[in-house]
């Protein structure tokens, strides 16, 4: 073999090793409840397969741990703070998602790597990566409030109601909203709500009466500025009552 062809087949197969590496070192945001070919009813995990009867099995009580919700065959984490920008199954190079056989030759599809409303993409790592959160070296990944706008929670208990008011308790908030809002989100809602009253340690909105927000379902409350950046935590969820 010349120079030259080793030279291409060194150059082909340095692009296949490069595709072929999917990125590590991402949190885990989503995980299937049950075991592959089986799907979660609700109380228990029941094989996909079998005609007159179907087998299944109790999974691990609690199904989804803290800071988890139950969302149809998955535990989904409430706060995600890095996440891959390509689909499981395909791989990532230079902001760009491939898929399909990643042999010499072979051909690929590809997509533009984008990230969700509100999310950052690290075109190095290729991870989506959530700004309400800080990462801590050397530690695992978390999600920490952005100091001085701390939420701690919200005022009373049970639900909420939409078109009612939401209290924000918390710290750093200042004695004036100036160009900070407060933005209510979650399971693809993003609504700005509108401020009653603004301190330091509480923050009183209305929420929305608007038809995306469903009824029994958690939402959160944060705060971004006038660049529509989060400055807040968005790690703590209330309740529309049913």
């Amino acid at each position: 073999m010349n120079r030259t062809r080793t030279g291409a087949f060194s150059a082909s197969l340095g692009l296949l090793l490069l595709l072929s590496s999917a990125p590590a070192g991402a949190e885990e945001c989503k995980k299937k409840i049950c075991r592959d070919d089986y799907h979660f009813d609700g109380k228990v995990c029941r094989s996909r397969s079998g005609l007159n009867w179907k087998s299944h099995y109790t999974p691990d009580s609690p199904v989804c741990p803290a800071g988890w919700d139950v969302e149809g065959d998955y535990c989904v984490k409430k706060v995600c703070c890095e996440r891959p920008v390509c689909k499981p199954d395909d791989r990532y190079r230079d902001g760009t998602c491939w898929s399909g056989p990643s042999g010499i030759g072979a051909y690929r599809s590809h997509y533009e790597a984008k990230c969700p409303a509100g999310w950052e993409l690290d075109r190095v790592k290729g991870f989506c990566k959530n700004p309400a959160c800080r990462i801590v070296a050397a530690g695992p990944i978390v999600a920490q409030p952005w100091s001085p706008f701390q939420i701690t929670g919200y005022e009373g208990q049970g639900c909420v109601r939409k078109g009612g008011q939401l209290t924000i308790l918390g710290n750093g908030f200042g004695d004036a909203q100036g160009p900070n809002r407060v933005e209510i989100g979650g399971h693809g809602v993003a609504l700005r709500a509108p401020v009653v009253s603004w301190s330091s340690h509480r923050i009183v909105v209305t929420v929305p009466n608007d038809a995306r927000l469903e009824a029994g379902q958690w939402y959160y409350a944060g705060l971004k500025n006038d660049r529509g950046n989060w400055i807040s935590n968005i790690n703590k969820n209330f309740t529309l009552c049913r």
